[in-house]
C-alpha cells in the first residue's frame, strides 16, 4: 500500500490517523510519499529566491533545488518520521536521493529547471525494509547523473512507486474528504462514471486533476485508487471490469 501524503495536509494529521495507519500496517506493507509545497515556498522566501509555477509544476534553479531537498529532508521528513515512531510504527525517512532510490531524468531542463522524472525506482532496498517491518517514508527528491538533487513531482513520485511495487491500492492524502456528488460523499466509483461526472459538470475545478491522476495510476497497474483526506475513509476509485463482474 502507497500513501502520497500532500505538503499542505501534513499539519493536519491527528492521533486517529496515526492509529488508523497503525491498523492498516497489520495487514500490508505500507511505503509513505510525501511532498512539501508549503515549507519548500517559505523556505525559498526566507532566501530570498523567486521562484514561479508552469503547468502546476515549480520551476527550480539550481540554488533552490538544492533548498527543496534540505527542506523535504530536515524540515518534513525527519518530524513525519518523529510521529510515527511516536504513534508505535517503526518507520526510516528517505529520500529519492538515496542510494539512487529513484533514477531520474530531466523532465524539461529548459522549462522547468532541476525538476526529474522517475525512470526507475529501486524497489530492493524498501523491500529490504518490508522485511524488517519498517515503514519507508520518502521525501520527492531524486538526482541526475551528477548526483545533483532533483525536485520529483510528489504524485508522480508516488505513482512510480506503486507501479514499481505493483502495489495492491493507492491512497492520496488530500486535503479534501473524497468525491462529492450532489454533496454527498461517494465511496466507490469507476472510470466510466468519473468521466460522465466530468463531462456534465458535477466533477469540477480542482477535483479534476486529482481524479485523472488517480485514473492515470490505475492505468500502469495498480488495483485501486483511494482519494481521502486525515479519516483515510473517502472515494475508492476501481477497475471497471472488476466492479462489472461483482
Amino acid at each position: 500500500m502507497v500513501l502520497k501524503l500532500g505538503g499542505s495536509m501534513l499539519s493536519e494529521l491527528n492521533d486517529s490517523f496515526f492509529t488508523k495507519l497503525k491498523e492498516m500496517h497489520q495487514h500490508s506493507n505500507i511505503v509513505i510519499t510525501h511532498g512539501g509545497g508549503p515549507n519548500i515556498s517559505r523556505a525559498l522566501e526566507e532566501a530570498n529566491i523567486p521562484y514561479e509555477t508552469v503547468n502546476g509544476l515549480r520551476v527550480t534553479t539550481k540554488k533552490a533545488a538544492k533548498i527543496v531537498r534540505n527542506t523535504l529532508n530536515g524540515e518534513v521528513n525527519a518530524p513525519l518520521v518523529h510521529r510515527l515512531t511516536k504513534a508505535g510504527l517503526e518507520a526510516v525517512g528517505l529520500s529519492g536521493y538515496d542510494n539512487q532510490l529513484f533514477v531520474c531524468t530531466y523532465l524539461d531542463e529548459a522549462t522547468y529547471g532541476e525538476v526529474g522524472v522517475v525512470q526507475e525506482v529501486h524497489k530492493a532496498w524498501l523491500e529490504k525494509l518490508f522485511a524488517l517491518n519498517v515503514i519507508p517514508v520518502i521525501s520527492c527528491v531524486g538526482c541526475n547523473e551528477q548526483g545533483e538533487p532533483l525536485n520529483i513531482n510528489g504524485d508522480d513520485a508516488a505513482t512510480a512507486v506503486a507501479v514499481s511495487l505493483q502495489a495492491d491500492q493507492m491512497i492520496f492524502v488530500t486535503d479534501v474528504q473524497g468525491l462529492l456528488v450532489d454533496g454527498e460523499l461517494i465511496e466507490s466509483t469507476t472510470e466510466c462514471e468519473i468521466n460522465r461526472w466530468i463531462e456534465d459538470g458535477t466533477i469540477y475545478g480542482g477535483m479534476i486533476p486529482k481524479v485523472k491522476g488517480a485514473l492515470a495510476t490505475m492505468k500502469e497497474g495498480v488495483a485501486s485508487v483511494q482519494i481521502t483526506n486525515e479519516t483515510l475513509q473517502g472515494t475508492t476509485i476501481v477497475d471497471d471490469i472488476k466492479e462489472n463482474v461483482q
